[in-house]
């Protein structure tokens, strides 16, 4: 196939300034202790004790990224942008607050915490604690909202909105005592011929690739018309097609109880539980403080529609290795591969058959960690790749400033 076109970043683009200078992680230590954060500590022990879980989670990582950023010191900012995912910060609030209602009523509810019913303030309390005014955006996209906040907020900086950027995720693992509906396996539609493969019309989004990335990597106003994917996320009510060994609830997400054969191990891994930032920067505002550049990102994200993974698996294969290739993903680039257990992502892991993949539970924590874990053990230009059952694909390329040292810092 004809390979797509790709447009030039304009010379003066300042996404080609960004870097990472502050890299801050809260996440429970790999013995897995029940009691691994106490917000006093982490926080102080005034003030925090009715903010919820997710929300504290996320203070701590931005407190650990600012320190790290040397930008401790710093005060309210009309020019720093918030960008931040999750996927279930809010869902044991929500139950807990329709229990008591339910059981109580409204009279009982803690004032304090009320508030948090919004899921959006979960995170907008971040830009509310430091008085970060520039710009504020919550995305919620399953698994891939945590690496699509470099996408838009890079698109944010291209605007000329903001000058750096707060990014990153938090996650609590979701509620799991409220009754859920039964699953529903809808029935895949007829084969249908290869000539009629949706095509993409939709330019790549603004935020693709950056000129920071390895050779080959895409540019912003890629082509990817005729290639069978589209530059935008699917509509919200998608509904994923079943398909041999993948068993869909109702949602049309994989279920987390069913064992997949060609994934051994049975259950899907633990959900998310923590959160990352990372502090991103013009390198000159970095220089002119002293800091530590651990190195830059670019990313950008596809869809493959549902039902073309399961009607047309070995098309959209192919489609989607050209299109990899286009945003540099090629087959000298380490990749680091995670899926949940459906249709698209066995697609993603087909067209990735050198990846180091890994299946992850609920929320979008664990491509933030990727990164994280690439910009400070150092090492070569590297592909974190995230795919979920809706058919959003988020690529994210991590090239760390300096080689590998063995370990982190």
């Amino acid at each position: 196939m004809t390979t797509p076109a790709l447009s030039p970043l304009p010379v003066a683009d300042p996404v080609r300034e960004l870097v990472v200078t502050g890299v801050g992680v809260c996440a429970p230590p790999a013995e897995g202790a029940p009691d691994w954060f106490d917000y006093r500590t982490e926080l102080g022990p005034q003030g925090y004790k009715y903010v919820p879980r997710a929300a504290q989670y996320l203070l701590a990582a931005a407190k650990r990224a600012l320190i790290d950023a040397r930008l401790e010191s710093e005060g309210p900012d009309d020019r720093c942008g918030v960008v931040l995912g999750s996927n279930n910060c809010a869902s044991r609030l929500h139950a807990d607050i329709d229990r008591e209602v339910a059981d109580t009523g409204i009279r009982f509810l803690r004032p304090a915490t009320v508030p948090y019913f919004s899921v959006n303030l979960f995170l907008a309390r971040l830009g509310i604690e430091y008085g970060w005014r520039g710009f504020t955006l919550a995305v919620h996209s399953p698994a891939t909202a945590g690496v699509e906040t470099v996408e838009q907020g890079f698109r944010v900086v291209r605007d000329g909105d903001v000058d750096w950027l707060v990014l990153g995720a938090t996650e609590t693992p979701p509620d799991t005592t409220s009754p859920t509906p039964p699953a529903t396996h809808p029935t895949p539609p007829a084969a249908a011929p290869a000539t009629t493969a949706p095509a993409a019309t939709a330019p790549a989004p603004a935020g693709a690739l950056s000129a920071s990335a390895p050779p080959g990597a895409a540019r912003p106003g890629a082509d990817l018309s005729g290639t069978g994917l589209t530059a935008s996320a699917p509509p919200a009510a998608a509904t994923v097609p079943a398909a041999p060994g993948a068993d869909l609830s109702a949602a049309g997400r994989p279920d987390p109880d069913r064992p997949r054969p060609d994934l051994p191990g049975a259950a899907l891994p633990a959900a998310d539980d923590g959160a990352a930032v990372l502090i991103v920067e013009p390198a000159s505002r970095a220089a002119a403080r002293g800091a530590r550049v651990y190195g830059s990102l670019a990313s950008s994200s596809l869809f493959i529609p549902p039902s073309a993974a399961v009607r047309d698996a070995d098309a959209e294969v192919d489609r989607l290795r050209a299109v990899l290739a286009d945003h540099g993903v090629s087959a000298d680039i380490p990749v680091r591969l995670l899926r949940d257990s459906s249709p698209v992502a066995d697609v993603v892991a087909r067209a990735l058959p050198g990846a180091r993949s890994r299946t992850v539970g609920p929320g979008c924590l664990s491509p933030v960690l990727e990164v994280a874990d690439i910009l400070r053990a150092g090492g070569p230009g590297t592909a974190v790749v995230c795919a979920n059952a809706l058919g959003t694909v988020a690529v994210t390329m991590v090239v760390p400033a300096r080689p590998a040292s063995g370990g982190n810092p």
